[in-house]
């Protein structure tokens, strides 16, 4: 998955916005009319925070999954847990929070998939440092099915 992330945190000097790049995994089961299922995702980050030197260096995601089958489409609500990984003022900060968003992915054949996903991240008093800082993210997906 390639995308990009906005961040807005209670300062400025926690505030940033940078690109996004990462794997995907999980399992869906159709159930006819409608497709649930449970998908962990990793992404790398390039994204600068307010001041020289801070910024996300990563995320990863477990959420749950469930959407309308549209025959090749499927469009899907998401929500889950998450833990971002930040450098800020010389340390390795860590903090876990929530996810929700929604998606939609397009089956070119059998094995491979095509789609996108806008996600809406939240951490709240981020590493014990009392900032809390949100995270929108809009993805591009290739997936590729066993």
């Amino acid at each position: 998955s390639l995308g990009y992330g906005n961040i807005n945190a209670t300062t400025d000097a926690a505030s940033g916005s940078g690109a996004l790049g990462g794997l995907l995994g999980g399992y869906r089961h159709d159930f006819g009319n409608w497709v649930g299922g449970v998908e962990v995702d990793y992404d790398w980050a390039n994204a600068d925070l307010g001041n020289t030197g801070d910024g996300l260096d990563a995320i990863y995601r477990l959420k749950l999954q469930a959407g309308a089958d549209l025959g090749r489409t499927l469009v899907y609500g998401t929500a889950g847990i998450a833990r971002a990984n930040t450098t800020f003022g010389g340390s390795s900060l860590n903090s876990n929070g929530w996810v929700a968003g929604v998606g939609a992915d397009y089956a070119i054949n059998d094995r491979w998939l095509v789609g996108g996903e806008v996600l809406w991240n939240q951490f709240d008093n981020f590493a014990n440092t009392g900032e809390n800082a949100d995270m929108s993210t809009i993805k591009a997906r290739v997936a590729y099915r066993f």
